[in-house]
Order: C-alpha cells, then structure tokens, then sequence
C-alpha cells in the first residue's frame, strides 16, 4: 500500500494508529482546553423546555443528578451491542454477540424514541467474525473481533463441513457472509463457522496482533479445539459444540458427515493450494488480502494466502460466530448532526448525535478501517459547530 497517513504531533504513542490511541489523544486536547470529563454517569433522560432539549438527567452510582445545557445535548453513547433485547429486536439476522465497549447498551435508542424522533439502520452493524467461546464465557467482556483470518493452510467451513467464502475478504464482509439464509432448509447454516489450521500455520502466523486468532503454540488458548488427525479434531469439535449447549450454538450442530464433509474439503483445496490458486473463491487474487494475511511462510513463492495442509497433525479448530463491533443504527441524524423528528422530519431543537447511537448513513457498508470512528468523530465536530452557532 501507499500514501500517507495524517498523525498529530505529540502523540501518546506515536507508533500506533488505532481508536483507542485516538480517543487519548483526544481526551488529552480535552483536559488542556478545561473540559470536565466525569466517569460513571449514566444519562435516562433529557429536560426539555419550551420544546427544547436542554440538559440531561440520569444516576451515577446511587445518586440522581440533573445538568443544564443552555445550547444543546450532544449524545455519543455507542450503540446497544449489550442489550439483548434492542439486539433481537432490530437485527435483521440472529446476531446476539459483540466486541463493543461496555456502554454500548442503547440509552440513546429509548431516550430518542421517547422524543419522537425517526430511526434509522437499526437492522445494521459494522462485523466482523468473533471467538464464540470468548463471549460464552462473559457475554459482556470486550472481546476483540477478528481483523483478519491469518494463515496460508487454514480455511473456514460450515456445519456441513463445506468452505463457503474467501477466507481473507474484509472482516465486515466475512461477518456479513456468515448471516446467509438458506431457504431451501430454513436454516442460517453458516451463523457458526469452524476455522480449521495445522500446526505450521499456528508456527508461522502466531504474531501476536490485535485480531489475529491463531496463538502462539506456547501460549494456552482456551478456545482452541485439537486432534491428531482429521476424525480426532472433528470428534473434538463435537464434543465442544456439547459442551457450549444449544443456545450458544444458536440451535446449529454439526451435519452427521460433517467428518467426511472436511477431509473431502482439504483434499479439493491442497489440490488447488499446491498450485497458488483458488478457482473456488480466488483467495489471495487481491492486494487487501495478501496485506492482510501477512508475510508468506519460507518456500510459498507461489500465493501467500494458500498452502497444502500438513499431512499429518496436529490439527486445530476455533468456533467462529458473527459479532458487531458495534451497531450503527438509532436515531436518524442530518447532515449537521441534529436529531430528526419522525412525524415531520425536522430536527429535535438542542439535540445532536454522533457515532454509533445514530443512524449511520452508510448502510450495510463498511467503506474501510476507522469508518465507525472516523464518522463519529465528523459528525461530533459538526454538531460542535452548530451548538456553538446556536442552531
């Protein structure tokens, strides 16, 4: 890749460009300007007067309190991955798990429908695939989303044992291709997927990164599923999906030939694999891909992204299901920032919202890394400008 990216001077860490390095960097350009940044206040409700939104009220550990805002209330609260029943509500598939910070539980969707105000996108997230096991075990952890499926000899099946997409599309698309319906089973088949890898894949694309799933081999992984061969690792996997129990599952078990369902997938694709190509699913055929996926393994000149399993093992497997980084849909929002009101479709006067509490005008679409960030931050900075101007 080329070009340039734009970094700020006197960064907390210079080397790092990712949102949580933003936020500090805007926290610090906060505390040098006066703001008063206050922890564990939570917001129910606003004051209005007049027909204008002009403070806030809510609880901070036991106590209520109430602020005033003479130009407007501005809400960035996340969106409502944490809320199980906004989730089954509005999601348009059953995604019920996310990596999504802790607030993100939807104060704002009951705030601005109690308003009046028009929703929009509530049926969207930005997704990416996650460890299943990972939130089983604390379904309000923020666990990290999977960024890119590292490995060359690694692919991703379904319950029937069957590759289903190109392992190494974007994380949005990736998540987006597990929610397929088929109608012809009334079944969302892929809404569980098993990442299946050998032993030289975990030894060379163990790095370390922030969304890459596949651990070091001296490092415990709890999610981790493994077996000497094929039929060991699939029997593994079973006892696995046993023990997680059908709600975590979704209601999905693995086929009764999902065995015989891998092996004949491995061997078409060590077929394909020893000669660079994928004419199923053309993985490693894009510069996104072959970035993602990382430096090839020693002697694979031919395609990055693949490479023949090992012949013999071990072999391993994650339980992979659908997760929002965070939803984007809520409160519908113009181009300045301002809260719509449904029956007429004018702004709510004195209330804005920016970042994933609102209405995204992106859709389903994920444009690229640091679209969430990048439109609450645009949308924050113009609703500023207008509670300044008084608008």
């Amino acid at each position: 890749p080329y070009g340039r990216v734009i970094v700020s001077r006197g960064r907390n860490r210079p080397d790092q460009l990712t949102g949580a390095e933003w936020v500090l960097d805007l926290r610090d350009a906060a505390l040098r300007l006066g703001v008063d940044i206050r922890f564990g206040y939570r917001v129910s409700d606003v004051i209005q007067s007049d027909n204008r939104v002009t403070g806030v009220v809510g609880k901070s550990k036991d106590k209520t309190f109430a602020i005033n805002a003479t130009r407007g209330v501005l809400f960035a609260t996340g969106g409502f991955t944490h809320n199980p029943e906004l989730m089954s509500d509005h999601m348009s598939a059953p995604v019920r798990l996310g990596g999504a910070a802790k607030g993100s539980r939807g104060d704002f969707m009951k705030i601005g429908a109690s308003l009046g105000a028009k929703l929009h996108n509530t049926a969207a997230a930005w997704l990416a695939p996650i460890p299943l096991e990972a939130l089983v075990r604390d379904p309000q952890s923020v666990t990290t989303n999977i960024f890119a499926l590292r490995g060359d000899s690694m692919i991703m099946v379904n319950k029937y044992g069957h590759r289903t997409v190109n392992e190494k599309l974007p994380y949005h698309e990736l998540g987006r291709s597990m929610l397929r319906w088929d109608a012809s089973k009334a079944e969302h088949p892929d809404l569980r997927m098993y990442m299946i890898f050998d032993k030289s894949a975990r030894v060379h694309f163990s790095d370390g990164t922030s969304g890459n799933p596949i651990k070091p081999p001296n490092e415990h992984d709890p999610n981790l599923v493994e077996g000497e061969t094929l039929d060991e690792l699939a029997a593994a996997i079973r006892r696995r999906i046993e023990d997680l129990g059908p709600v975590a599952m979704a209601g999905l078990n693995i086929a009764d030939d999902f065995e015989t369902g891998i092996k004949q997938t491995i061997e078409e694709f060590n077929k394909h694999a020893a000669t660079g190509t994928d004419p199923n699913f053309h993985r490693g055929e894009s510069a996104i891909e072959l970035f993602r996926n990382g430096p090839a393994r020693p002697g694979n000149e031919k395609n990055p992204a693949l490479f023949p399993f090992d012949k013999t093992g071990p072999y391993y497997a994650l339980i992979l299901a659908p997760g929002t980084l965070d939803t984007k849909g809520g409160p519908a929002i113009d181009s300045e920032a301002r809260v719509l009101r449904a029956a007429d479709n004018k702004p709510i006067p004195g209330l804005f919202a920016a970042g994933n509490c609102a209405g995204f005008p992106s859709g389903q679409a994920y444009w690229a890394g640091g679209a969430t960030i990048g439109l609450a931050v645009t949308f924050g900075y113009l609703a500023a400008l207008n509670v300044s101007s008084n608008k």
